[in-house]
């Protein structure tokens, strides 16, 4: 994990997926979504977002970090659970945003393991 390149784990059905907040993957959140970074920010921090929305962010930012999303993605967030992804998602959001990487992963198990 490179935190100087706001990357972060996320972990969903014990795997770990890298992410990172590449402009296009930032762009690509967007567009996914049609909501902008700070109202969808908002939105994850305060859990007014579904499935799809929360699924849509996940896949933007593994491809930010080069990743393969998986298939099955949204099966695997709902067995981690939506609100559990959705308090990671914020919190990485708001790091991206704020400059704050440290207390953005606070609270969250974000030691590498394998994807």
């Amino acid at each position: 994990m490179n935190p100087y390149r706001d990357e972060f784990l996320l972990v969903l059905s014990g795997k770990t997926f890298r992410m990172r907040p590449t402009f296009d993957a930032l762009a690509q959140m967007e567009g996914e979504t049609g909501v902008d970074l700070l109202a969808l920010a908002t939105r994850l921090s305060s859990g007014e977002v579904g499935l799809k929305l929360c699924a849509a962010v996940v896949a933007a930012g593994i491809r930010g970090a080069g990743g393969t999303v998986p298939r099955d993605l949204g099966q695997m967030i709902l067995a981690e659970g939506i609100v559990s992804v959705l308090k990671q998602l914020s919190g990485w959001l708001a790091g991206v945003f704020s400059g704050d990487t440290d207390s953005a992963s606070a609270g969250a198990d974000n030691s590498p393991k394998e994807a």
